[in-house]
């Protein structure tokens, strides 16, 4: 983690609560935190502001995602760093989906899952309780696709000729 760009340039108040997202006792095995910013921000004894800020800029970095509605939070890197050790590694991860809350977020964690789950050895691969592929099939074909930025930009801008339009036809 020191020698990670994105980790060192981060200043100290925002590495100590991605270490705290990393450690932390709700963290489990395929990156899922169940918690607030503001339990976190307890954890430390910090002003709840103070964690806003740096889960926002992990947010930003694209090393958390969060749903604080839902009290979750996912470290998209966490199984990349942290595979699980072998078969019996992969079997551990049974019932912790039951632990999760159905939300976007989790079904986009899911999809993210996917490529690093495909590059574990195969043998480890058979151990994934068939739960967790089925969450995740489940998240890839229900999934929503979202507009590119290019098709995002072009709506806009055709909206604003709309627009612009309507003003000039007005009497």
């Amino acid at each position: 983690i020191w020698n990670d760009r994105k980790f060192r340039e981060l200043d100290d108040n925002v590495k100590l609560a991605f270490l705290l997202l990393l450690t932390h006792p709700d963290t489990n095995q395929l990156g899922f935190i169940r918690a607030r910013s503001v339990t976190l921000a307890f954890d430390l004894g910090w002003q709840s502001d103070a964690m806003s800020n740096a889960i926002q800029t992990l947010c930003q970095m694209g090393m958390l995602m969060v749903d604080e509605r839902a009290g979750l939070m996912f470290l998209p890197n966490f199984l990349k760093y942290n595979s699980p050790n072998g078969v019996n590694g992969a079997k551990s991860w049974a019932g912790l989906l039951d632990l999760i809350p159905e939300c976007d977020l989790r079904d986009q964690a899911l999809i993210r899952l996917k490529p690093l789950i495909d590059r574990l050895p195969e043998g480890t691969r058979e151990g994934i309780p068939e739960d967790i592929m089925n969450a995740i099939q489940h998240a890839i074909s229900n999934a929503i696709p979202q507009p590119s930025r290019i098709q995002e930009q072009e709506q806009e801008q055709e909206q604003e000729q709309e627009q612009e339009q309507d003003i000039y036809e007005q009497p």
